[in-house]
């Protein structure tokens, strides 16, 4: 997910195509969240078999400890056998309507305000000469807001997910994202769309950090690496 999502961000970032004016030196904050957004589109599209049978078996318990619709997977061998059978190929893709707007939204929050962080803390003596620093500060803001954006989605992709289906292949409790975001609402509140943000959150920003650090030190390694090679 998270390779597919950050390749095609930074292809279309090397491409100019998160500036209006390609000579410009700042990106533009609008085609970044648009193509933020695409990424995660085309991550959560590769992604979604794998991360709906690690929710179903997240979920799965024994005895009195069972909670919510128990799907029974041996292992994610299995998981994927079984869904194939009974649901056809596309059945991997059951809860795709839910994890791509999460993703999506995620991403589109995440990697515009990470690009427009790093490129303000850029500005400052402390923060140029630094990748690390630059991206750790970038990436903690940036982690934020991701989580507050994202977590109403993350919340109703993984109900879409965890539900039990009828002989015809629908959801017993929601219809759609539509649906379950409607329902979650009128019974829980705003609240019940924001459960486990701090959770999310301390899940979220070490992930944040790590993961958008190291694509900034990657980046570095390759700039090096090209610039050896034209010495050479």
């Amino acid at each position: 997910m998270n390779s597919t999502r950050l390749g095609t961000y930074q292809t279309v970032t090397n491409l100019g195509w998160t500036k209006f004016d390609r000579s410009s030196p700042y990106q533009s904050p609008i085609l970044c969240v648009f193509w933020g957004g695409a990424a995660g589109v085309f991550g959560s599209a590769l992604g979604c078999p794998l991360y709906m049978i690690k929710t179903q078996i997240q979920a799965q318990s024994v005895g009195e400890y069972a909670v919510g619709y128990q799907h029974n997977h041996k292992s994610t061998i299995d998981a994927l056998k079984n869904i194939v059978v009974n649901r056809g190929f596309l059945g991997l893709w059951r809860g795709f309507t839910g994890i791509v707007p999460r993703t999506a939204v995620g991403s589109s929050v995440q990697l515009s305000t990470f690009s427009m962080c790093k490129e303000s803390l850029g500005q400052y003596d402390a923060f140029k000469d630094s990748i690390f620093l630059t991206a750790a500060g970038s990436a903690m803001i940036s982690g934020f807001f991701t989580v507050v954006a994202m977590t109403p989605f993350d919340v109703v992709s993984t109900r879409l997910f965890n539900q039990g289906m009828d002989a015809n292949g629908k959801g017993l409790l929601y219809n759609n994202l539509i649906d379950c975001f409607v329902k979650t609402f009128k019974v829980e509140g705003i609240a019940g769309l924001y459960k486990g943000f701090v959770a999310n959150y301390w899940r979220a920003a070490p992930h944040t950090i790590l993961n958008l650090t190291f694509w900034e030190q990657f980046k570095k390694w390759k700039r090096l690496y090209d610039e050896d090679k034209l010495l050479l």
